[in-house]
């Protein structure tokens, strides 16, 4: 990579630990509030989305939104703001049968349906292009009749 007092530098990818975005590039799903949140029938709008609250600043791991199954939670795409991604897994409570889609939706129409996602999976990432899209709506999507009631999020962030 290029520095602007260092020039030119080159690391060894086992010398890298982690890389991030600065600041300004990218906003969390946790850090905004949704514009809308849409329950499944027999769900509390307030227990449909969860947000961890008081993270640490030093915390490692990327933080997580929970989603009820069925539930449909809706962002207004920041201006500027271009890319969509996030890692997608179930808890590991969910029962061991349960299998979902993760969906993503822009303005309405879809742009993105994961293949089925069971318990103990290693999370799925994913990166959806927004160019164009004021609203991003997440949604966990049950493909078995009593299957999983919440899915994960993590590291949900809008990208510049």
């Amino acid at each position: 990579f290029k520095d602007s007092v260092l020039g030119a530098v080159r690391l060894k990818r086992d010398d890298i630990a982690e890389l991030r975005a600065g600041a300004g590039r990218y906003k969390s799903l946790s850090e905004l509030s949704p514009s809308a949140v849409a329950p499944p029938p027999g769900v509390n709008a307030a227990t449909a989305l969860r947000v961890p609250k008081d993270r640490p600043a030093d915390e490692a791991s990327p933080p997580t939104i929970t989603t009820a199954s069925n539930a449909a939670i809706t962002y207004a795409v920041p201006a500027g703001f271009t890319v969509f991604t996030t890692s997608v897994s179930l808890p590991h409570a969910a029962p061991a049968n349960a299998r979902v889609t993760f969906a993503i939706y822009g303005d309405g129409r879809p742009l993105f349906r994961s293949p089925l996602c069971g318990p103990n999976e290693k999370p799925a990432r994913i990166r959806v292009d927004l160019r164009s899209v004021r609203a991003l709506a997440i949604r966990v999507e049950p493909a078995t009749l009593g299957g999983a009631s919440f899915g994960e999020w993590i590291g949900a962030v809008f990208l510049r």
